[in-house]
């Protein structure tokens, strides 16, 4: 059990450099996609700019 996480930690220094298991385990706390629930015309009405009041 001991031998492999040793001779992975190694194997991972060496492809992903000295910090190659918090990379590893950032990718998992990623989402892969994010989703907008908002609609188009919603999106593209705040897009336009605002009318200063006078």
């Amino acid at each position: 059990g001991a031998t492999i996480v040793v001779w992975q930690t190694f194997t991972m220094n060496r492809k992903y450099g000295q910090y190659g298991l918090m990379k590893k385990g950032a990718v998992r706390m990623h989402p892969r996609y994010l989703v907008n629930r908002r609609t188009v015309c919603h999106l593209i009405r705040n897009l336009q700019p605002k009318k200063a009041k006078k």
